[in-house]
C-alpha cells in the first residue's frame, strides 16, 4: 500500500485586499506520494508560494484540511523542511552555526548538534568551511547550506521554492544534478517550485501547473524518464512532447 506523504483536501484560501475577498485557491485537492519529486510551475501571482505557505503553516486555509503523513495538523510549523528562494543565512554566524540552527530550535545541545552537522557539512561539500561566514561562500555553496538546513528539519517532506533561480547557468546545472543525487540517496519527498520547464522535466516524477485563478485544479504531467537521468535525456522525443504540452497550457491561458 503506497504511503501518502502530503494531501490537501478541498483547500480554499483568499487574501484580504482593499476590504475585498479575492479567492486564490478554491476547493483544491492534491496528493503527493512518499518519495516523489514534484515540481510546480505557474506564472507570478498564480499561488505557488501561497501553496507552500499553507503547507508549512505560515498561512491557514479558509476551508479544507492539510494532511502530513496521514495526520491533519492544526499547527504545521516545523513539520516540513522549507527552503525559501532567498537563502536567509545569518551573516554574523559561521557556516557551522548557520547549519545547526534547526537543531538548536529543537533543543538539541550544542555539542551533539555540532558533531552531527560537521559530518553532514563534509557530505554536502562544505567540509573545511565550518568557521567561514556566508559572505565567503559561492552561490552554489550557499544553496547547499540552505538545503542542509531543510534536511535537518527531520521531516520526510521538503519544500524548495525556486532555490536555483539566482544562480548562473553552469552553477544551476551542477546544482540540479547534485540535488537529484541527494534526493535519490535520502528518499525524501520534494515539492519544488520553478519557472524553468527544463529544470522541472529533468528533476521531477510529476509536474503540476497553475494556470487558472482561482486555482481549483492542478494540471498534471507525468515525466516519462527512467532514473538515473542525464541532462541529455531532455532531448528525448517523449520529453520534448511533454514540454510542448506544458508550454501550450500557458499559451492557452495567455489568450483567455
Amino acid at each position: 500500500m503506497e504511503h501518502i506523504a502530503l494531501e490537501l483536501k478541498q483547500i480554499s484560501f483568499r487574501y484580504l485586499e482593499a476590504d475585498k475577498q479575492k479567492p486564490l485557491l478554491d476547493s483544491l485537492d492534491l496528493k503527493v506520494k512518499d518519495g516523489e519529486f514534484i515540481s510546480i510551475i505557474g506564472t507570478s501571482g498564480s499561488g505557488k508560494t501561497t501553496l507552500f505557505r499553507l503547507i508549512t503553516g505560515l498561512e491557514e486555509p479558509v476551508n479544507g484540511g492539510i494532511y502530513i503523513n496521514g495526520e491533519c495538523h492544526s499547527n504545521r510549523l516545523g513539520s516540513v523542511g522549507y527552503m525559501p528562494q532567498q537563502d536567509l543565512l545569518m551573516p554574523w554566524r559561521t557556516i557551522l552555526k548557520n547549519a545547526v540552527l534547526p537543531l538548536e530550535l529543537k533543543g538539541i545541545n550544542s555539542k551533539t548538534a555540532d558533531k552531527q552537522v560537521r559530518e553532514l557539512l563534509k557530505e554536502f561539500g562544505l567540509g573545511g568551511y565550518e568557521n567561514e561566514y556566508p559572505s565567503e561562500l559561492s552561490g552554489g555553496m550557499k544553496q547547499r547550506l540552505s538545503f542542509l538546513r531543510a534536511v535537518l528539519s527531520g521531516s520526510n517532506i521538503l519544500l524548495l521554492d525556486e532555490p536555483f533561480s539566482a544562480l548562473d547557468a553552469m552553477t544551476k546545472q551542477s546544482m540540479q544534478e547534485w540535488l537529484l543525487g541527494q534526493w535519490e540517496k535520502r528518499k525524501q519527498t520534494i515539492l519544488f517550485i520553478t519557472h524553468d520547464i527544463n529544470e522541472a522535466l529533468f528533476l521531477s516524477d510529476r509536474i503540476f501547473i497553475l494556470t487558472e485563478r482561482p486555482v481549483r485544479t492542478l494540471k498534471e504531467f507525468i515525466v516519462r524518464l527512467d532514473r538515473p537521468r542525464k541532462l541529455s535525456d531532455l532531448n528525448k522525443h517523449a520529453v520534448i512532447k511533454t514540454k510542448e504540452e506544458i508550454m501550450a497550457q500557458f499559451q492557452v491561458e495567455a489568450t483567455i
